[in-house]
């Protein structure tokens, strides 16, 4: 009854919350229902706890929401979900799937049929003198699939698609790239979770790189808790308070401006190669400009200082981990222009629960030297006045791109 109305359940099982979205469909969607499920941190690095808390908790969820329908699409956790870039020698008879199913039996030990496989095509490459096509490949266990499957088969729900992160993270900004011109523009999307940081790039809405990189909030938390003596989440609250990183020279934004519009808040670094701004034409038509109501999109400071960690009471030093987050996201870039010297990135899209701690990701554009901007893709959603308990007006929700992308992912489970 409701197929042709509205988008299926979306599920993003992230590891700090679980978040499910239902919107109309169609070029405006509005909101239908929304929910939000913080997972103890007590649960949050243990498999088979934290499944027993997803089993009994998400029906209660699900219930009290009012979603309308039983198909759901899910995502599930990134340290669930391998992500690789993988070059395979192309094979008459053989599909790429089939050849890096192969190629991660050896690597992971493991049999190609206990493996759900997709993979992204990128292009060719040369190495050796023999040409390669680049693959973006992401791998789960097929047992963790059937998990789901089951979770939700106990609860009336219907399982139609599976998607990793990654790709619903670009998804879920399909609507910035409408025009010819837009295929032209390269994006560097980065979302900082509590438990990994999540890294792609797309050249229009193609996909071209992705990679799960091993640091998030948590190992902030643990140093803030390590350094200071406290629990968890103690130091998460202190971490928020006190925040990552101290802004030497944070002018305002000023009075009057308009209120954020098309999902976007500039951060564009105030440090342009050779005196030169980082934006050009291309920048100024597809990213600057809000095509709705013909708006900017409000500036947050246009100059700022590259930031110093912030010592939380002189007794923690984030340097380290800063320059590690710095460093491969860098790595990322690298291995992009590597792969297509002609390419460059015109902005970077931070999203994710960690990105609403500003100075965090200030550091990391000045570090990239990359225009950037808080991505919140709930902005274009309709009707999110009424959950204000969810969608606070004023706040950007730059942690629910996943589910967004969700909501218009394929259901070919």
């Amino acid at each position: 009854m409701f197929s042709n109305q509205v988008s299926p359940i979306a599920i993003d099982f992230g590891s700090s919350s679980v978040k499910a979205l239902q919107v109309t469909t169609g070029s405006t969607p509005a909101l239908v229902a929304a929910a939000e499920l913080p997972i103890p941190d007590t649960v949050r690095l243990q498999s088979e706890q934290r499944n027993a808390f997803l089993a009994e908790a998400l029906p209660e969820l699900i219930a009290n929401a009012q979603f309308k329908g039983r198909r759901v699409v899910c995502s599930p956790p990134s340290g669930q979900m391998l992500v690789q870039h993988l070059q395979v020698v192309p094979t008459p008879g053989l599909d790429d799937n089939e050849q890096i199913a192969a190629m991660l039996q050896v690597q992971l030990n493991c049999s190609p049929s206990s493996l759900v496989v997709r993979s992204e095509h990128v292009g060719q490459t040369s190495r050796d003198g023999q040409v390669r096509q680049e693959n973006i490949c992401f791998a789960v266990s097929r047992d963790e699939i059937m998990r789901y499957v089951e979770m939700f088969k106990k609860n009336k729900l219907s399982l139609v698609g599976v998607h990793s992160e990654i790709p619903m993270l670009l998804r879920s900004f399909d609507h910035l790239h409408r025009r010819d011109a837009d295929a032209q523009v390269n994006t560097l999307y980065v979302d900082l979770g509590w438990g990994h940081a999540k890294v792609a790039i797309s050249h229009g809405t193609s996909m071209v790189f992705a990679k799960c990189i091993q640091l998030g909030g948590r190992h902030f938390d643990q140093l803030v808790s390590d350094s200071l003596h406290c629990d968890l989440d103690s130091a998460r609250k202190h971490r928020i308070r006190h925040g990552i990183i101290r802004e030497d020279q944070q002018p305002s934004n000023g009075a009057g401006r308009s209120p954020l519009s098309g999902g976007m808040a500039m951060l564009r670094v105030g440090m342009a190669m050779n005196g030169q701004t980082e934006a050009t034409e291309c920048d100024d038509q597809v990213v600057t400009e809000d095509r709705r109501d013909g708006r900017s999109p409000e500036s947050l400071p246009v100059s700022f200082g590259s930031g110093t960690p912030a010592d939380l009471h002189d007794h923690v030093d984030f340097s380290e981990l800063l320059e590690s987050l710095s460093d491969e996201l860098s790595m990322c870039l690298r291995y992009h222009n590597a792969m297509f010297p002609d390419h460059r990135i015109h902005r970077s899209i931070f999203l994710g629960g960690e990105s609403r701690q500003t100075g965090l990701c200030h550091h990391l554009a000045h570090a990239l030297q990359v225009p950037a901007q808080l991505g919140d893709p709930i902005a274009r959603i309709r009707n999110t006045e009424s959950m204000p308990e969810l969608f606070p007006s004023g706040r950007n929700h730059c942690g629910w791109a996943v589910a967004c992308g969700l909501c218009t992912a394929p259901t070919d489970l």
